[in-house]
């Protein structure tokens, strides 16, 4: 993606005041420079990283929360970016003003008339680069579209395996109740640790899922195990308990997933 719209230096008003001459006294207020710096204090409360979808966090990533979010982008340019795209084309007339009234007026040095013009083409760049469908944006609003491309297939790669994570993740809870130790949970590919990992990026994967039980699922992922001592008196009957919970929730989902997911 591009990177972000950044105001030009040449649209500052010390630059003006800088550049213009002594106009002032020759054609009179400008409202040049007034019109930079209103302009400048809508744009500088611009957050352009609300129009990428990158900014969503990746454990919030799923479908119907990217097309949320793509909907908030939407109105937050209405809200935020159009008026400051307002303002800079209120720059770009007033510097047009100054073009033709310095042309009127010889005594202004032709200096200060290509500048004027300068700044006209300008705010009519960066008022441009704020349009809706400018390049900027165009990649903002593609950035959403091709998340939600991402999780989509995301989402069918894990319900067309999701037979095979459960089978796994049974074998594993199998393997460790012939091995009940932090080790016997943790260790290894092929471990309850690993497949319940598994289990967790599919069901957080598959938005009808998510929905339903994400919140049963969410501790059994990355550090289930940790409570439990390796070597403690209770080592054994802790993870036991641990096999228990996942097997218990397993057969819940595993006799309901096909119909949550609409498969045949």
């Amino acid at each position: 993606m591009a990177a972000d719209p950044t105001w030009p230096p040449i649209l500052t008003d010390a630059d003006w005041q800088k550049k213009k001459g002594a106009v002032s006294k020759l054609v009179g207020k400008t409202g040049v420079g007034e019109a930079m710096t209103a302009a400048k204090t809508l744009f500088d409360k611009i957050s352009f990283t609300k129009m990428n979808a990158a900014d969503i966090l990746p454990q919030d990533r799923d479908v119907p929360t990217i097309k949320d979010r793509k909907k908030e982008a939407a109105d937050y340019y209405t809200k935020t970016i159009v008026p400051a795209r307002t303002a800079v084309k209120t720059i770009k007339d007033k510097a047009d003003e100054c073009v033709t009234k310095f042309k009127a007026n010889k005594l202004v040095p032709k200096s200060s008339r290509e500048h004027a013009t300068k700044v006209s083409d300008a705010a009519d760049l960066l008022w441009m680069t704020l349009k809706n469908n400018s390049g900027f944006f165009d990649d903002a609003a593609a950035s959403f579209d091709k998340m939600i491309e991402v999780k989509q297939k995301n989402a069918d790669d894990e319900a067309a395996k999701l037979g095979t994570t459960i089978t796994n993740l049974e074998t594993a809870l199998k393997a460790t109740l012939a091995n009940l130790t932090v080790k016997g949970w943790s260790e290894g590919s092929d471990s309850a640790h690993q497949r319940c990992r598994s289990m967790c990026n599919a069901i957080r994967n598959i938005p009808a899922l998510k929905a339903e039980y994400w919140e049963t699922w969410k501790p059994y992922g990355d550090e289930y195990h940790k409570g439990v001592v390796a070597g403690a008196a209770e080592e054994g009957k802790d993870i036991k308990a641990m096999v228990v919970a996942v097997a218990k929730s397993l057969v819940v989902f595993k006799a309901n997933y096909k119909k949550d997911i609409g498969a045949a």
